[in-house]
């Protein structure tokens, strides 16, 4: 039986370049700022993101933690700032 993983997202730094100067991209702190407050924020930009960018963009650190979790296969779509600004 295969272990399935149905929510996983991904980080691709050539997106972030492209999108860097968009006035979608530059809206994003005070969005947030508004959507999560300030200590959800504070606390992504400290602990959650330093931790989680490595394995958004690095494949062998991915596969890395779907071997020491028993996951077969993941279901992987782009960042939701990046989908957003993509669409």
């Amino acid at each position: 039986m295969l272990t399935f993983d149905l929510h996983c997202h991904t980080l691709i730094p050539a997106v972030e370049a492209l999108i860097a100067n968009t006035p979608q991209k530059a809206a994003e702190p005070e969005i947030f700022l508004k959507t999560m407050g300030a200590a959800s924020v504070a606390h992504n930009n400290a602990v959650m993101l330093p931790r989680a960018f490595p394995k958004l963009t690095q494949l062998e650190l991915r596969l890395a933690d779907m071997d020491a979790m028993g996951v077969d296969v993941q279901v992987v779509s782009p960042s939701p700032t990046q989908l957003l600004l993509l669409g």
